[in-house]
């Protein structure tokens, strides 16, 4: 009788599983052809033992846009991140960053800011100029600029760079006359060749050509100036580049696409320091046609640039259009990636195309696309996008 007994506990516990899998199934089914914010949410988090919490839920948030989307640290997240930073034994420093970066992002948001100053100090030294530079950027979108270290806080870093990075974010905002504020009270003086493009640029955006071409004409002679002395093989290659994104700026795309061909060639190892001021200089050059709504122009550039850069260039293309979405343009860039490309590549591709679907307004393909995806954790992230894009 014992037996009997067991046997038909095994088998009741085994159709409870089945009966609970069929249910999750058609639950999931649902979802899929008439995707809600609660649904994807599930999805999204749920895990094997319940609702995901703590580091794993906070893993799958470190993979989405959350920088711009601080809604998506809940008050126990930040807990989290904040407990992942001060964590002992010490994680490894990029492990730390990212765990600090989200506590900071939430908490900046919440407007705790002094914890996420005195979080910093966990930090090692040489994160703390980017620790700082985050905590600008989160500050400038939440429009609380007396709060930046500069105005009654002691000094965290050199002043002049906190004065530089509060005005070259403000001018990405198109905050230009709060950027200016920041531009007159810099210690070091006049702005350096990077601010001068950014607040030429944000005058574009706003339509005031004239004020844009001045600030572009200075930039342009700062850099011509600096030619003069170039010695270095990187040093004239950074300052090529830079006279080339002014170019770009002002809307000169077939010279500075004419300028990039006359660059010295590549010399096939991506660690030498001229391949490295290379790449930078691609990457702010897509950046800047990308900030001023040209990503036809950012694409044809991401793709004449050199390998392993190009493709990472490429998908900074393919992320910009999804969030916009446009699906056509970010489906045309995957051949551009090949066939054998990273899977955390590829993974964040598919982002981009969900991400595009989504905007377009076609959830039901997003969440298909998304469904697609081979890593769980970026699958995860991309679900909580789309749901947090979606009426609660």
């Amino acid at each position: 009788m014992k037996v009997n007994r067991i046997r038909a506990l095994a088998v009741a516990t085994t159709c409870g599983w089945v009966a609970w899998g069929s249910a999750a199934s058609a639950d999931w089914a649902s979802c899929q052809s008439a995707p809600t914010r609660s649904c994807l949410l599930d999805e999204a988090l749920d895990g094997e033992h319940g609702q995901l919490s703590g580091k794993e839920r906070l893993d799958v948030i470190a993979l989405t846009g959350y920088r711009n989307h601080p809604e998506y640290l809940a008050p126990e997240d930040i807990e989290e991140a904040k407990r992942q930073v001060m964590s002992r034994p010490a994680l490894p420093p990029t492990l730390r960053w990212q765990y600090f970066s989200l506590a900071a992002t939430g908490l900046i948001a919440a407007n705790r800011t002094q914890e996420a100053f005195d979080l910093m100090s966990e930090l090692d030294p040489p994160w703390v100029g980017n620790a700082l530079n985050e905590m600008i950027r989160a500050l400038v979108k939440a429009d609380r600029l007396d709060e930046i270290p500069v105005f009654g806080r002691p000094m965290l870093a050199d002043p002049r760079n906190v004065f530089s990075t509060a005005a070259k974010m403000l001018a990405e905002q198109g905050k230009i006359e709060q950027a200016l504020v920041f531009v007159a009270l810099n210690p070091a003086g006049p702005p350096d060749l990077d601010l001068l493009t950014s607040l030429g640029v944000a005058y574009a955006k706003r339509g005031d050509s004239k004020m844009a071409a001045r600030f572009y004409d200075r930039a342009q002679s700062s850099v011509e100036s600096q030619k003069v002395y170039a010695v270095q093989d990187d040093t004239v290659m950074e300052l090529g580049l830079k006279l080339i994104a002014v170019r770009a700026a002002r809307g000169d795309i077939d010279g500075a696409r004419a300028a990039l061909k006359e660059l010295p060639t590549g010399s096939g190892k991506p660690s030498d320091r001229i391949e490295i001021t290379r790449n930078l200089g691609y990457q702010r050059l897509v950046g800047l046609l990308l900030w001023l709504e040209n990503p036809e122009a950012a694409l044809e550039i991401a793709k004449s640039g050199l390998e392993p850069y190009r493709t990472l260039n490429v998908l900074v293309v393919a992320l910009w259009d999804g969030e916009h979405g446009r699906s056509d343009e970010t489906r045309a860039i995957r051949p551009l990636l090949g066939d054998n490309v990273d899977p955390k590549i590829r993974g964040t591709f598919q982002r981009a195309l969900a991400i595009a679907a989504a905007k377009s307004g076609d959830v039901i393909s997003a969440v298909a696309l998304a469904s697609e995806t081979d890593d769980p954790a970026k699958r995860r992230a991309t679900m909580l996008e789309l749901a947090h894009g979606l009426p609660p």
